[in-house]
């Protein structure tokens, strides 16, 4: 069996302490406050891996970083990796929550992108985007329909038109000349007429083609209604075009989905942004849904519920992969006795412990092996049920082939250590 050897610890008080360590081990340091449990671990063990892994790295890393210093030790042997997980406050921005430092959230924004309905914010009404093939085979629909494929215009002269090969126009839904109409006068520009049939599929996509060379939106006549297509989502009723549904649209660190007014902080001047509501984002992201609920609303749910909704949420087959990141990532905190925090929590809000076992649950789930975990009182104020889960959470990184060493006071804890 490989060891962690240590020879000769002499740092701060530390009276020459000299050990070994099984690898691969789930290994309590117990003890009264103040013996030097968490100098031995931290000072001495964890200084150490972190300064050989300094000294594996390029020269301008090891530049950029500074040197380390060596810690009161005569030999160690047998390092790995280390992770070291303390309880110490560590710095977080005002733009840095839970859903983003667990990447939650990234998962979040990928699926509402896919997955999400628009709504139009004026009218309420649903909005669509179709892909370009999609298009096609909504007009093949119209089997046997005669239909005009037009280009709505507005503030721009008919000359224009005419110089790019176009005749005709269609103004209240009647035909007229290109060269007749009025300069400044509204119309819809004429790209094709036919009876639709199945074998006009390519003509079709030509045609579409050719409108969305001059418009993202695409009016085609059909007997006494209108039919409005566009790659972009796009409300015919209030002729408001929605931006792309991209995951930056839903990112509050990100230009495209940060609301205006207080730049994705949520606040104004200390106090709530009343554009949008404290929730960060701009308005029309705040108006894509799956099924009843938008982003933000799923990030102001305490974990435990929101767990439930994601177990409910019907999304497309190639999503799925998708919902199970955020299901799995949610049930790691939930373990670590973090069900009662949203997403949508500041993590320069949280307590230290808090901080800690938010950390903790990104380790389980990045599933590395052959590292070396440093952890500094993980279950330290938790429920005796949430202590449970802890012990589990240190046994699992165990079994992912890790070595795990625990500054620890909880009997139970210690109890069912390897070492």
């Amino acid at each position: 069996m490989r060891k962690i050897v240590v020879k000769g610890a002499r740092e701060h008080n530390l009276k020459g302490i000299d050990l070994e360590l099984p690898q691969g081990a789930f290994i309590c340091f117990v003890g009264p406050s103040g013996s030097g449990k968490s100098t031995l671990v931290f000072d001495v063990i964890g200084r150490e891996a972190e300064r050989r892994l300094l000294e594996a790295l390029s020269p301008s890393i090891r530049q950029v970083l500074g040197p380390m210093r060596k810690p009161e030790v005569e030999r160690i042997e047998g390092l790995c990796p280390p992770v070291i997980i303390t309880r110490a406050q560590r710095q977080y921005g005002p733009r840095s929550t839970v859903g983003t430092a667990t990447e939650i959230y990234d998962y979040m924004r990928i699926l509402f992108a896919r997955a999400g309905q628009p709504f139009c914010p004026r009218c309420q009404r649903p909005i669509r985007a179709l892909p370009r093939e999609r298009m096609v085979d909504e007009l093949l629909s119209l089997d046997g329909k005669r239909i005009h494929i037009l280009v709505p215009v507005k503030g721009e002269p008919a000359e224009k038109y005419l110089k790019e090969g176009f005749t005709r126009a269609m103004v209240d839904r009647k035909p007229v000349e290109l060269e007749e109409l009025p300069r400044g006068m509204p119309f819809d520009l004429l790209v094709d007429r036919l009876i639709v049939r199945s074998e006009e599929r390519n003509r079709l996509r030509e045609s579409l083609e050719l409108a969305l060379r001059y418009s993202s939106v695409v009016k085609v006549l059909v007997d006494d209604r209108e039919v409005f297509l566009s790659p972009e989502p796009y409300c015919p009723f209030c002729e408001l075009r929605f931006p792309p549904l991209t995951p930056s649209l839903f990112s509050f660190n990100a230009p495209e989905g940060a609301c205006p007014r207080c730049n994705g902080l949520g606040e104004v001047d200390g106090e709530g942004c009343p554009q949008c509501g404290g929730k960060r984002l701009r308005q029309e992201a705040l108006w894509v849904k799956i099924e009843q609920w938008d982003i933000a609303t799923l990030g102001d749910l305490p974990i435990k519920d929101l767990l439930g909704v994601v177990d409910q949420l019907r999304v497309p087959p190639y999503l799925k992969e998708v919902l199970e990141a955020i299901r799995e990532r949610l049930e790691l905190l939930r373990r670590v006795g973090l069900g009662y925090l949203s997403l949508s929590r500041p993590m320069d809000s949280l307590s230290q412990g808090e901080i800690q076992r938010v950390r903790l649950s990104n380790e389980l789930v990045m599933g590395l092996s052959g590292v070396m975990y440093l952890v500094d009182e993980p279950t330290v104020a938790l429920h005796p049920k949430d202590q449970k889960e802890m012990l589990e959470i240190l046994k699992d990184l165990r079994d992912q082939g890790n070595t795990v060493l625990v500054v620890e006071h909880d009997p139970e804890t210690i109890l069912e250590a390897d070492w």
